[in-house]
């Protein structure tokens, strides 16, 4: 009788240990998918704060183009301003002069002539001035 009494113990142990072998081996697996999950999120999370960051700089480094821009087309704006006021300043000046009719006629002609080829040159300025902008922007972007 003692040998049959063995044999369901040994099975019994045998089963136990197999059981123990298949719940390390699943709380094993278990650990690694959870270190592989911890790691492909950390991995996400530094990806989109890299992200993040460049498209702040990239935000940053247009706002600061678009600030020089507004910057120079103002100042360019206002050049424009001061010589069509010195101009018209100069015009007065000659018009109130003018002896005779005829010459005010010429004075007046000789104004509206150089404002026209003014606006035209500056037109054309301005003009390449604002392709230059635009095309900063286009590389940028």
């Amino acid at each position: 009788m003692k040998k049959s009494a063995k044999k369901p113990i040994r099975r019994a142990a045998a089963a136990r240990a197999a059981d123990d072998t298949v719940v390390h081996h699943a709380s094993e697996t278990l650990r690694v998918a959870s270190e592989r999950t911890r790691d492909f999120a950390n991995d996400g999370v530094q990806r989109a704060n890299a992200g993040y960051e460049q498209l702040t700089q990239v935000a940053q480094d247009a706002s600061e183009k678009a600030r020089k821009s507004a910057t120079e087309t103002s100042l360019t704006v206002l050049d424009v301003v001061k010589e069509d006021a010195d101009a018209a300043y100069d015009y007065a000046r000659k018009l109130i002069g003018a002896s005779c009719l005829s010459e005010a006629f010429a004075i007046q002609t000789s104004y509206l002539k150089g404002r026209f080829d003014k606006r035209v040159a500056q037109s054309r300025e301005l003009s390449a001035y604002v392709g230059k902008l635009a095309g900063q922007f286009r590389v940028a972007a």
